[in-house]
């Protein structure tokens, strides 16, 4: 372990007493929800993994895009409305027949994700890329009064 750091646990080792934030040896660090391995640099406080949590990032950037594109372009007013919220039904339906095509399968050969949960999922972003467009279309005509 480097100088200067510390692991703060949430959940001990097993055979150890070790709380949270109090130093302990031989932790993993960077296992989500049990230990988190923070160091100083100079004067600033910062997290010491390198790798990111390309999961739960790349979810919320795919919904902030699913957001953002449709509220730039309707603020803007480079496209029709009605282009646009056809164009994201073809793409929810097109996403939502990949996500069932390619669902994973157990050992035993049932789905691991419902149906119905992956159409919620498409659904959510189809509701983002509506919002964001109707959002752009209302500060666009409030910038024209």
């Amino acid at each position: 372990m480097p100088p200067s750091c510390w692991v703060a646990s949430t959940k001990p080792e097993a055979g150890t007493k070790a709380s949270l934030a109090m130093p302990t040896i031989g932790c993993r660090a960077g296992i989500a929800g049990t230990t988190v391995l923070y160091c100083w640099k100079g004067h600033k406080f910062t997290f010491a993994g390198h790798r990111a949590d390309t999961r739960a990032v790349t979810g919320y950037l795919i919904s902030v895009i699913a957001f953002a594109v449709p509220l730039v372009l309707g603020a803007t007013g480079l496209g029709r409305p009605r282009i646009f919220i056809a164009l994201g039904a073809v793409v929810a339906c097109t996403w939502a027949v990949a996500l069932v095509a390619g669902r994973a399968h157990d050992s035993q050969g049932h789905h691991l994700v419902p149906i119905w949960f992956l159409a919620g999922l498409v659904g959510l972003l189809y509701g983002l890329w509506c919002g964001g467009l109707w959002l752009g279309t209302r500060l666009r005509k409030a910038r024209a009064h």
